[in-house]
């Protein structure tokens, strides 16, 4: 008998979706602060490789106040410095709120808008008979 772990990206392909997510979140936020701003999913993956952030959550937050301040993180500094810099820390329930409904769409209970989910775009990246061959 076989226990598989499902860690991002070795039984599904997550990263269109967490990265598109993050991207749409960000400009959400920034377009209700009146800022009209494309966020390209080469920054949001250049940010993920920086290692300083715990979650899609938080490198939303930081990509917010990047675009907020104008400048980019200095090396090995996270969103705690973008917050001290400017004064500012958003709420992370507001984030995981638009977060959770781009990614999760309809079946997210708490959604703020209608959004199909993102989720649904995810490719399998194992060989499904592969599985149960060894199950």
């Amino acid at each position: 008998m076989w226990i598989v772990f499902d860690v991002d990206g070795v039984l599904i392909d997550t990263s269109e979706s967490y990265d598109m997510a993050t991207k749409l979140t960000v400009e959400y936020f920034l377009s209700h602060l009146g800022i009209k701003k494309e966020v390209s999913l080469e920054i949001i993956r250049d940010m993920r490789k920086k290692g300083v952030f715990s979650d899609d959550f938080e490198l939303s937050e930081a990509l917010i106040l990047m675009y907020l301040s104008g400048e980019d993180l200095p090396k090995g500094e996270g969103v705690e410095y973008l917050r001290q810099k400017l004064g500012i820390v958003l709420d992370r329930k507001d984030i995981e709120r638009v977060f959770n409904t781009f990614y999760l769409g309809e079946i997210y209970p708490n959604s703020i808008f209608k959004f199909e989910g993102l989720w649904r775009k995810e490719k399998r990246i194992v060989d499904i008979e592969l599985l149960k061959r060894y199950c």
